[in-house]
């Protein structure tokens, strides 16, 4: 077979894939670069095992995973999806531990914490969140290239690019970003030379695939100057961001109005309720169940899908939901009588049990919504005229109802995609590798800066805090410095343009030419104004930047003899932070006199403490 060289593959046309790795489902739809039509992105519908599960026609498959090492009696290697049967030793909501070391945020689900360590969230010894993401998208990858070959031929897909966008939600954390990232390369994805992984934001590919939709389907009902709401419900993360329409022919294009807002509080925060109140009626006899009788997964469980999904407040259910559910040890009292048929193993799920599950879940998201609304008014002196509803938990009647009667009493339409709310995400991150970027102006969702330190004043800090401040001196000048200042480069809110990048200014001192090179720690903050040291708890240390001075030259620098001959050198350098379009995260670039010294990567911190 002839080989053909990078340069040309990348002028042919390239297979665009979209990968939604969810807490609860996952999916996968693809086109071709060359579509010219939105309607030509195919959701993939057959997942290993979905024949098994009556869903032979359908456009998710569970986020689960089954290693196994702890299933002996089954197939004897790792299962993923509709593979893994109610039973197995599984784990779910696996993709809300990679964003466990960011602070939680007010719109956070109280619970999750505690549940990250009992047996809904518990890792399994020896195995990192990482690898089990891994695991789940290598199953993915094996699919994906089974389906690519038999619909292209595998001589055609050998010389055929492909562009694989992963999306990830927009109030995930840089940290959490890279981890995606990287579990994505570890399971396959993008291994030949003329592959590429990039990512994009869950609201942002939503809002794509949405508007597009729209615009096609009814010409003026999306119009230019038009301020919309996406809100992206799924199930385990909340993401709302808030656009202006900026032209919709010949191209659509946004502008974010606004900080947008999210929180972990999807579908998922409605079983933790359940699960809370089975532990508080029935106690033991619940809790000393098995995982694989009670856990994501279960039997049990998905039954309790089944009533989530049909609960709605303008069609309440009269009769009780009934669960199966053997529970032996359980004392037949009148109390546990009232919610547990023992005759036959049933709990009892009331009309108003399940209000009490949505409810919280529902205050959260109203909490969400309405301080999207009041930002945007801030902003624009003016209200949103359209709020766009997609994700798997956007589908819930009861949602539905309620945002319904929101959106009615402050004038705003309501809408879902005319291609369905649930596969929004992975389509519209198809679009995104067809069309290019929609959003000419984003805003910044945190505060990032670097520490920085001055000349040390005992009258000015004489209260700082040695154990997070260093106090040290300086090689060159033999000035002694205090660590600890912020310095932002960016600020919360800030307009932020298509590949933005920002560069400052710093010196490094050092008596050592052979291993020229440094590390510059990276903080963020939530806050709506910056604090100044690293004092604040509000400062979140996500990483260091760790940079090599590999091709300076020594004699452009500032030198001095010091007592005992040694040589110390004063280097003004210059560091560019760049946030790319395709992928989302920090690049960084070393120069000295304008010309670049090095080269700098940012290595996040990942505690999971």
């Amino acid at each position: 077979m002839p080989t053909v060289d990078n340069f040309s593959i990348r002028q042919r046309a390239r297979l665009i894939v979209g990968i939604d790795y969810g807490t609860t489902y996952s999916g996968v739809s693809f086109a071709m670069s060359t579509a010219t039509d939105f309607k030509e992105i195919k959701p993939w519908t057959a997942y290993p095992g979905s024949a098994s599960h009556r869903s032979e026609h359908c456009e998710k498959a569970p986020s689960l995973v089954s290693f196994a090492d702890e299933n002996e009696e089954e197939s004897g290697r790792d299962l993923w999806g509709y593979q893994v049967e109610p039973g197995m030793k599984a784990y779910a909501w696996t993709k809300l531990h990679l964003d466990r070391s960011a602070r939680a945020s007010e719109y956070d689900d109280p619970g999750l914490k505690k549940a990250i360590g009992n047996g809904m969230m518990k890792l399994p010894r020896g195995r990192t969140a990482k690898e089990i993401v891994t695991t789940y998208l290598r199953g993915l990858n094996t699919m994906y290239q089974g389906v690519a070959a038999e619909k292209f031929g595998e001589g055609y897909l050998d010389n055929l690019p492909v562009d694989f966008w992963l999306t990830v939600p927009a109030t995930w954390s840089d940290a959490a970003k890279q981890l995606t990232l990287e579990a994505a390369q570890d399971a396959g994805f993008a291994s030949r030379t003329h592959d590429r992984v990039r990512l994009i934001t869950e609201p942002e590919a939503a809002a794509h695939l949405a508007l597009k939709s729209s615009i096609h389907h009814v010409q003026d009902l999306i119009e230019v100057g038009a301020r919309v709401m996406v809100c992206d419900l799924g199930g385990g993360t909340v993401d709302i961001t808030s656009y202006e329409v900026q032209s919709t022919s010949p191209s659509l294009r946004l502008r974010e109005l606004c900080v947008g807002g999210g929180g972990k509080c999807g579908g998922t925060f409605v079983d933790r309720n359940f699960h809370a109140l089975m532990e508080k009626r029935f106690g033991k006899a619940f809790t000393s169940l098995d995982p694989e009788m009670t856990g994501p997964g279960s039997h049990f469980m998905d039954q309790f899908e089944m009533a989530k999904r049909d609960f709605s407040l303008n069609l309440p259910k009269t009769r009780p939901h009934r669960l199966h559910l053997p529970m032996a040890s359980l004392p037949v009292t009148p109390e546990s009588k009232k919610h547990y048929d023992g005759r036959f193993g049933y709990v009892l799920i009331t009309q108003e049990d399940m209000e009490s599950f949505f409810d919280p879940v529902w205050e959260k998201i109203m909490g969400l919504v309405t301080d999207q609304v009041n930002r945007v008014k801030e902003e624009t002196s003016k209200g949103i005229d359209h709020l766009v509803l997609v994700g798997g938990f956007g589908s819930s009647p009861y949602i539905k109802e309620r945002l319904k009667e929101y959106c009615l009493a402050r004038n705003i339409r309501i809408t879902t995609p005319w291609s369905g709310a649930w596969s929004a995400v992975v389509c519209g991150a198809v679009l995104r590798g067809i069309e290019g970027a929609i959003t000419t102006e984003r805003r910044c969702r945190r505060h990032y800066g670097y520490e920085c330190s001055e000349i040390y004043d005992a009258r000015k800090y004489p209260d700082y805090d040695p154990n997070k401040r260093p106090l040290f001196k300086t090689y060159y000048s033999e000035r002694w410095m205090l660590g600890g200042f912020m310095h932002w480069l960016v600020a919360k809110n800030d307009v932020l343009q298509a590949d933005w990048n920002v560069s400052r200014g710093f010196n490094m001192e050092h008596a050592y030419p052979d291993k020229l090179g440094g590390s510059i720690h990276l903080y963020a903050c939530n806050l709506d104004k910056g604090p100044d040291t690293i004092d604040s708890d509000d400062v979140e240390h996500i990483g260091k930047i760790n940079y090599v001075l590999n091709t300076l030259d020594l004699s452009t620098t500032q030198q001095k003899r010091m007592d005992g001959g040694r040589i110390t050198y004063r280097v003004p350098l210059t560091f560019n932070l760049r946030v790319t379009d395709e992928d989302a995260l920090f690049e960084l670039k070393v120069l000295h006199q304008g010309k670049e010294c090095g080269q700098g990567k940012i290595a996040f911190s990942y505690s999971f403490e």
